[in-house]
C-alpha cells in the first residue's frame, strides 16, 4: 500500500464517475501540452480555469486584465481564476520564447 493512501480508503465514486475524473484530467493535460507545444497566445477557458492554482495574485491578474481587452471576454472570461491564470499564461509563453544561452 502507497503511504500517501490511507489503509481504509474506501474509493465511493461508481466506475462512471471514475472515468469522468479521468478523461477530466487527460482532456487537460492534453490540451495544456497541445497548448505549450504550439505556443498559442492564450489557452482555452478550460485549461485558464485548472492552470490558476498557480497564478500569482494580484501579479498575474492584473496582467490578465490588461489582456481582455485585446483578446476578448470569450478568450479571458471576466472570472478572477481564468484572469490570473491568463496572467500566468502569459509569464509561461515569454519564458517559452525566451532566446536560450
Amino acid at each position: 500500500m502507497s503511504k500517501w493512501v490511507d489503509e481504509n480508503y474506501i474509493n465511493r465514486l461508481s466506475p462512471d464517475q471514475l472515468r469522468r475524473e479521468l478523461q477530466d484530467a487527460l482532456d487537460f493535460q492534453y490540451e495544456l501540452l497541445d497548448a505549450m507545444k504550439n505556443q498559442v497566445e492564450l489557452p482555452s477557458p478550460y485549461v485558464l480555469k485548472c492552470l490558476d492554482h498557480g497564478a500569482s495574485w494580484p501579479e498575474d491578474k492584473a496582467i490578465g486584465n490588461m489582456l481582455q481587452p485585446k483578446h476578448g471576454l470569450d478568450v479571458v472570461p471576466p472570472v478572477s481564476e481564468c484572469e490570473s491564470a491568463a496572467g500566468l499564461w502569459w509569464r509561461i509563453l515569454q519564458g517559452l520564447k525566451a532566446e536560450r544561452p
